[in-house]
Formats: C-alpha cells, structure tokens, sequence
C-alpha cells in the first residue's frame, strides 16, 4: 500500500510509522459540457488524462440543490464526494442550538473527501446558501479512478490534509485566538505520517516529538492491563497533554488500522509559545481538557 504513495521514510524511533514527504504529495497536483468544463478546469482533475477524465464523466452525477437545501447530513455514511461547480456551500457542526457555521465553500471547491477516505460517518452537514450545482462522484467511481489514476490517492490525501488543519486551526481553542498569518505558518509546519496497522505512534518513556492529529484510520490508547483506554478517530488529537507538558508517554498508543496522521514538531509549536506567551499559559492550563470537537471536520 505504501508504495502507492511516493516520498515515504520509516520514522526510526517509531517501528511501523513512516512520514510522508508533502512535497511529493503536493506535486502530484492539481454527461454535459456544463459538466466536462467543471471538471477539466477544476485543479484537483486538470491534470487527470483523457480516458480518467471521461471515466468521473460517465459516473458522476448533477445536483442542483435551492438555498438551504442539505446535501448531506451528519451522521449519514459517505458515498461520494462533491465538487462546486456554481453556487455556495456551508459546513456546521453540533446538533440544535449548539449548530453553528464554521465555514462556507464556492466553486471548484471539493467537499466529503475526510469523511470518504476515512471511512467513518460524516461529522458535519452541508447545507446550500443559494441556488447550487454540485457534481456527486460516488465512492465507486473514485476506487476505479484510483486505480486508473493513482496520482489521485496524493492528491485526494493532500485535499483532506488542508481541510482537516483549515478546520483544526481556525476552531480549535488552542489555536483560533492566534492571527490568520501565524495560523498560516503552523499550518505549513505540520508533517504527514503513515502509521501501519499494529504500529505505535509515539515512543514510550519520551516525550512526543509531535502534537499529533488523527487524519484516518483509528489508534487506540492501551493501559498497562491491556485493556483500551480510549479510541482515537479522525479529528483526535494524540499524546497532547504529554505534548505540552514535556512528559514522556507512558501508554502505548497503537494504530487497530492503517491510518494517516499529521503532525506538529515541537520547535515549530515553541517558536509560536515564545513569542506568545499568554497563548502558552493557556495551552498549559488546558493540556488537560478535552481538546477540541471532531465534528468540526468536514
């Protein structure tokens, strides 16, 4: 399966945990004639040949929703994903009054991608601003595409990459008070990792080299009996109070699947808590709460 994907290292002090060169990842890059021109100018299948192209063609399918129309609910199983091809979208989180709006999405924009490689129920909802065409690729057609076009996989994982860290940054209470050009920076400096199945994440007895965001796939944290203390999803941050205190790790936190994981390198966090540090004073005093929503990926 990793060879799949091109600039992959084994971590050495992590058996069974290989980074992922985001420069190789980002190079990989980017029925009607009102279909095939949203396609072929849409960056994530400009590149896509001929034969590829005509296969989403062939599979896809037009959804013109009206304003405040849901294109999928929270909780709803992906089947597919979406791109814009006119109108708005907007993404919310939480159920009832807690509902809110934490981002809006045009034309070209690709949404669904976290939830379909992740596999897990989708955690937010979709609701149109106004009149919206939307072209719906079922996951069927995506496994064939991967297969024909497998510089797809870089480009579908680098996509949920910069959704899940648009979304980690910009609503996390470690992270929303910090401008949008340092929050920028911090999201740059987080790395991509592959944690093969039965693999620990982190290194026991030492603190983490990384606070750590699970992207796929799912770890789970063993006591020392063995047993599953907690289970870690998509949206769960890794080792974080471990992380902001120096300590060294002291469970194991072992991946039950493959699963992809992006990581922040603590000079880069420290860099970013010296020159701020009221915002590290309250990272510390929040080490130990709940970190931050995993509905809050789209």
């Amino acid at each position: 399966m990793r060879d799949e994907i091109r600039g992959v290292q084994p971590v050495p002090s992590a058996p069974g945990v290989y980074e992922i060169s985001l420069e190789a990842v980002r190079g990989a890059a980017m029925h009607t004639v009102f279909e095939r021109e949203a396609l072929a100018t849409a960056p994530m299948f400009a590149r896509l040949s001929t034969a590829s192209l005509r296969l989403v063609i062939e599979a896809l399918r037009l959804v013109v929703l009206s304003a405040g129309e849901v294109l999928y609910h929270k909780g709803s199983m992906p089947d597919a994903m979406y791109m814009i091809a006119e109108g708005r979208v907007a993404l919310s989180a939480g159920d009832g009054a807690q509902e809110r709006t934490f981002a809006e999405l045009g034309p070209g924009d690709v949404l669904g991608v976290v939830g379909l490689c992740s596999g897990e129920p989708r955690p937010i909802t979709a609701i149109a601003c106004e009149t919206t065409h939307v072209l719906e690729i079922p996951r069927s057609c995506l496994d064939a595409l991967l297969v024909a076009a497998p510089e797809l996989r870089d480009l579908l994982l680098d996509l949920a990459r910069q959704r899940l860290l648009a979304v980690l940054l910009e609503t996390h209470r470690l992270f929303y008070r910090l401008d949008g050009s340092t929050r920028e920076q911090l999201a740059d400096r987080f790395r991509f990792f592959e944690v093969t199945e039965g693999a620990q994440l982190v290194e026991l007895g030492q603190p983490p080299r990384h606070l750590f965001v699970v992207m796929t796939g799912r770890l789970e944290i063993v006591g020392i009996d063995g047993e599953v203390v907690a289970g870690l999803g998509t949206g769960s941050l890794a080792a974080e109070s471990e992380f902001l205190a120096g300590a060294p790790v002291v469970m194991p936190i072992v991946a039950r699947r493959r699963a992809f994981v992006l990581g922040l390198p603590r000079e880069d966090f420290a860099a970013v808590a010296n020159k701020l540090p009221q915002f590290f004073e309250d990272v510390v005093n929040e080490a130990t709460a709940p970190i931050w929503d995993p509905a809050l990926v789209s």
